[in-house]
């Protein structure tokens, strides 16, 4: 049985991404298949053992064509200026797609846009006393856990 998607669905899907793109540190739109998301959600996932701050992924392919186009429109016309994916934001921030994000990290502004996530609070800025301190705090544990590193949240699921 395939599902029908209208317009209030629609309305529903803009809201949930509005929501994620505000309440995650990392936000990225992505598609499974497209290998600039794969690349893109290997890079942010592998800065996620420094920062402590994992990505959170909206992977679009489960929607029909016409629906994804619609968000893909949506977020050109209000929030992103471009068409394709990846679209990542940061803390609530449109930073680009794949190549912006490889680009910021190959210029070394990328760790430092996300920051050092300890417990509730972000440390910013690679070469403050509280980066070191907090780096040195994280890495630190006994066991070789690291305790303070957060849950990711799958919001597919609620797609």
């Amino acid at each position: 049985m395939s599902r029908h998607y209208g317009s209030a669905e629609l309305n529903t899907l803009k809201s949930q991404i509005e929501y994620c793109i505000k309440s995650n540190s990392i936000f990225v739109l992505s598609k499974v298949k497209c290998s600039a998301c794969v690349k893109a959600k290997a890079l942010l996932n592998k800065l996620s053992f420094q920062t402590g701050v994992k990505p959170s992924i909206l992977d679009l392919d489960n929607y029909p064509k016409q629906f994804v186009r619609a968000i893909i429109s949506w977020l050109w016309a209000t929030k992103t200026g471009i068409k394709t994916v990846p679209q990542i934001f940061i803390k609530g921030k449109f930073v680009g797609g794949n190549d912006d994000v490889q680009k910021l990290h190959t210029n070394g502004r990328l760790l430092s846009l996300i920051g050092m996530k300890i417990g509730a609070d972000y440390v910013t800025g690679p070469g403050s006393k509280d980066a070191v301190l907090a780096q040195t705090r994280r890495f630190s544990c006994p066991s070789g856990r690291d305790l303070h590193s957060p849950t990711l949240v799958d919001y597919n699921s609620d797609f």
